[in-house]
Order: C-alpha cells, then sequence, then structure tokens
C-alpha cells in the first residue's frame, strides 16, 4: 500500500482522482491506494507493445471500472476479453475492454463498489470513432491497434467524455487499486456544462 500521503506517487494519483469532475457524475476523494506489481502480466504487456502498429508512444494512465469482486482476479490474471454475450446489448464500441480519462465515468462501472483499477494502457495507433460502432478485432488490427472515443460528441451518437478501447488483453495492465469515497450526490449537467462538452 501506498501510505505516505505527500509522496509525488500519492497526489499524481490523488489528482487524477479528484480534479476536474465532470458533469453527471460524482465527485471522488482517494482514500486509499495499491500499488500492483505481476512479472507475468508485465512481460506480456511489453511483448504486446512489440506488435503495435506504431509502439512510439509511451503507455498512458487510464481508469477502470468494475465491481469490486472482479479486481482479484484482473491483477493476478490480467484482463479478459468479454464474451459475446456478455456484450449483446451493450458496449456501443465493440467486444473490448474500455478505460477512461475521468475516474467519475469509471465509477459508474463500480456497481455501487469503492474500488477501481488505474492502468496503463498501450494506445499504439488509434482508431477515431465518433458514434457507435461495434468494431472486433480481426477487422480492427488489420490496421489500427485500439479506438479512441473523443469527448463531445453526444450529439453525433458519441461520448460525453473520453473512452479508450482495446481489443487484446495484454494491451493494458494494473497499475494501481484506487479505494474511493463519493462526495455529495452527481452533478448535474447544466446547460453552459452541455455545450462545452458538445
Amino acid at each position: 500500500e501506498v501510505t505516505n500521503k505527500k509522496s509525488a506517487e500519492y497526489l499524481m494519483v490523488a489528482d487524477l482522482v479528484e480534479k476536474y469532475p465532470r458533469p453527471g457524475y460524482f465527485r471522488l476523494k482517494l482514500q486509499r491506494l495499491w500499488k500492483v506489481t505481476n512479472d507475468s502480466l508485465e512481460q506480456k504487456f511489453f511483448r504486446r507493445a512489440a506488435q503495435l502498429h506504431d509502439s512510439s508512444g509511451y503507455p498512458v494512465l487510464k481508469f477502470h471500472g468494475t465491481p469490486t469482486h472482479n479486481i482479484d482476479s484482473i491483477i493476478a490474471e490480467g484482463f479478459r476479453l468479454p464474451t459475446y454475450q456478455t456484450t449483446k446489448n451493450g458496449n456501443m464500441f465493440g467486444r473490448g475492454i474500455y478505460f477512461a480519462t475521468d475516474a467519475g465515468k469509471s465509477e459508474q462501472y463500480c456497481k455501487g463498489g469503492d474500488m477501481m483499477l488505474l492502468c496503463e494502457l498501450l494506445v499504439g495507433k488509434s482508431k477515431t470513432q465518433v458514434g457507435a460502432h461495434r468494431w472486433e478485432p480481426s477487422g480492427l488490427f488489420q490496421t489500427h491497434d485500439c479506438v479512441f472515443a473523443p469527448r463531445g460528441t453526444k450529439k453525433q451518437g458519441g461520448v460525453f467524455n473520453d473512452e479508450y478501447i482495446v481489443f487484446h488483453p495484454h494491451q493494458a495492465t494494473p497499475r494501481y487499486i484506487v479505494q474511493f469515497s463519493r462526495c455529495g450526490e452527481r452533478r448535474k449537467a447544466k446547460k453552459k456544462d452541455c455545450c462545452t462538452l458538445m
């Protein structure tokens, strides 16, 4: 556990969790932080990096929300692509693994839990997608490494806030377990917020 709340590491994660809450989401506060180390996942992550269409970029830190009971298996065995059955009625960009820049976005997928993952993600060559499109790895991987859904595209059938979707389980690896608390109620989107987001 990262116990020094004045360390650069803890404050960096606190900033990502707490600063700039977006309309429609809870304001979150970082409560506890654990660093994840898994040599097996690390090796798979670096092997995947060498396979990207564009391997010149650096990994980026993004949030992944999931029910608390899933966290132990993810940090031990890595991510898994969802099955067709779990995605046939959802997942607007296809059967991938979803990540967000905004912690409040990922909080929605914690199903009432108080933990989420902060992960390193290999973006590689990204395909910008405005509006829903159910990508399959067989089609995407011919030319790109991941899908990027840009914020401010809700009127075009897209999303309010940035999302990254990968279709290879080793293209992301958990770096931190984040325990958080919710402050107050969800922030309501005001008209000026919507104008900014659009």
